[in-house]
């Protein structure tokens, strides 16, 4: 499947299917999808800044996929898993195609949420400026709070103004139809519009221009800001739906508290397995605490030279992997992946890196499939980590598989 670069996939909450609804029922639970629109970037660092958001919003039954690029995400085939679109990257060119896929999705009754360089992308396109409500122009920097203007409106609801060091937007053809400003920044020169929300056909707009870095992405206030935005502008009908609670699979999110940048991920601990595990090993993709794709079995207990056999179920949109890598070999290979997402060199080579510590690769384990592969354990005994290198993934998708003596 050529899926190119860029995906953070986070898996359905609930992995069997759904069956219909009885005629007349109430609509069942179901995860909010989003996409998300980076870039690879050290400015406007999309793919370091991302997990800050992915995180709450996961807890809160969002589960968001990360793209690279307009030409992943912006097309009717991608768009129509989706229920809202959120934007930050720094991506200038959008292809007539491209245009018209986003205008029908948010015209048709889904949402977008447009995040600080959002109002800079796209300025081939008068009708995405013109959607997203204005366009960037100049800024200064500095620390600032923005004035809350509709503090009755339910973006706003349960937000006081905080103060951070962010870029001091200023914006330009500005679209004040079906606009409304919910924040503005006060200076000398007067009231800059800095957040507001618009319609556009049947769906809903959102926009901020609070975002530069991770001073302000840190912020619970900036956190919930957007959390409140990606819930506004979904349509009633998904909203109504309401959201499964968390698996009672999943880790405590208390073990996975927030590094400080630059490393929002942390590496899982591998859960207790005494154990041993027989064949075929039943697999998962699951959405992690932090909002991030893991295995749904982060620890393996198997004999040296055992016959591994693995069933993996897909629920994803993204492709994974399954690696099996050298004792104390994970961030070196982690690293090695996130080299390729950066060079451009990993879509051929299905991102796995090419180091003697990877000692098993399985075929790619395809979108909404069962992949079923095997190999021989190790011969010595040890703790042999597996790992999923599709970009972003690593850092929650892996596990540990331990290798006790033979029988």
């Amino acid at each position: 499947m050529n899926i190119k670069t860029g995906f953070f996939g986070l898996a359905a909450l609930t992995l069997s299917s759904v069956a219909m609804a009885q005629q007349g029922a109430a609509p069942k639970p179901k995860p909010v999808h989003v996409l998300f629109l980076g870039h690879v970037s050290e400015h406007h660092d999309a793919i370091h800044l991302f997990p800050l958001l992915a995180r709450p919003l996961a807890k809160a039954g969002f589960q968001v996929t990360y793209v690279n690029t307009p030409e992943e995400a912006l097309r009717p085939e991608m768009l129509k898993y989706y229920d809202e679109v959120m934007m930050y990257a720094n991506h200038t060119t959008l292809t007539p195609d491209q245009e018209k896929a986003l205008l029908d999705f948010v015209e048709g009754g889904k949402g977008l949420v447009a995040i600080h360089c959002a109002s800079a992308m796209f300025t081939n396109s008068e009708k995405f400026i013109s959607m997203v409500g204005g366009q960037f122009q100049k800024h200064g920097t500095g620390d600032f709070s923005a004035e809350i203007v509709q503090p009755e409106h339910p973006i706003m609801k349960g937000l006081q103004p905080f103060t951070t060091w962010d870029e001091t937007y200023v914006h330009t053809k500005h679209n004040t139809v079906n606009r409304t400003v919910l924040m503005e920044r006060v200076d000398a020169t007067g009231r800059e519009p800095y957040t507001w929300v618009r319609t556009q056909g049947k769906g809903r707009v959102f926009y901020t221009a609070y975002g530069h870095d991770d001073r302000t992405w840190t912020k619970p206030e900036f956190q919930k800001l957007i959390g409140n935005a990606a819930e506004w502008v979904l349509s009633d009908e998904v909203r109504q739906a309401g959201r499964p609670q968390p698996s009672a699979a999943f880790v405590p999110a208390s073990r996975f508290a927030a590094k400080p940048a630059p490393e929002p991920f942390l590496i899982p601990e591998p859960s207790p397995s005494p154990a041993i595990d027989k064949n075929p090993i039943q697999m998962t993709g699951v959405a992690h605490p932090s909002g991030e794709m893991a295995y749904d079995k982060n620890a393996l207990t198997v004999y040296a030279g055992q016959l591994v056999q693995i069933e993996f179920t897909s629920p994803d949109v993204a492709p994974h992997g399954f690696l099996l890598c050298e004792p104390g070999s994970l961030k070196a290979i982690g690293a090695a992946a996130d080299r390729m997402v950066r060079d451009g060199t990993g879509e051929d080579d299905n991102y796995v890196p090419k180091m003697s510590e990877i000692i098993f690769a399985a075929p790619v384990l395809e979108p909404h499939k069962v992949t079923k592969f095997e190999f021989m354990a190790p011969s010595k005994p040890g703790e042999y980590p597996y790992i999923c290198t599709f970009p972003g993934h690593w850092k929650t998708m892996n596990g540990v598989l331990t290798v006790l003596p033979p029988q």
